[in-house]
């Protein structure tokens, strides 16, 4: 791994075959919890801009669970916040929205950018 692949979150789970690399995804907060160990948050991921800002507007791209290995401020790193961040695929998840069952990326990640509170307004 540690190769930076161009694959979308949806790409991720309807690929035919487990999926490793790098990959530098980003999008919007939708939940986050922290653990003792660390932190996991759910992202409803868009395209990104070549500044790896997200592109707000754009149709969602998937969804996917980021891990990081510490604590973040659920204030902060709160639901609607937007984030970009960079790791290392880690296979799936079988989680739900609402009622709706469905498999999630698993990203570990050490960066996290959190983006100014007035994007997207």
């Amino acid at each position: 791994s540690g190769d930076r692949i161009d694959y979308s979150p949806r790409q991720v789970v309807e690929a035919s075959g487990p999926v490793d690399g790098t990959v530098v995804w980003g999008g919007q907060i939708v939940a986050i919890e922290n653990y003792a160990a660390g932190t996991e948050f759910h992202v409803l991921a868009v395209p990104l801009r070549s500044t790896n800002e997200p592109r707000i507007g754009e149709r969602s791209i998937g969804r996917f669970i980021a891990y990081y290995p510490g604590f973040l401020e659920p204030e902060d790193y709160a639901p609607g916040r937007w984030v970009t961040l960079a790791g290392e695929l880690d296979g799936t998840v079988e989680g739900a929205v609402d009622e709706h069952p469905m498999r999630f990326p698993y990203v570990r990640t050490a960066q996290v950018h959190l983006w100014p509170r007035r994007m997207g307004r």
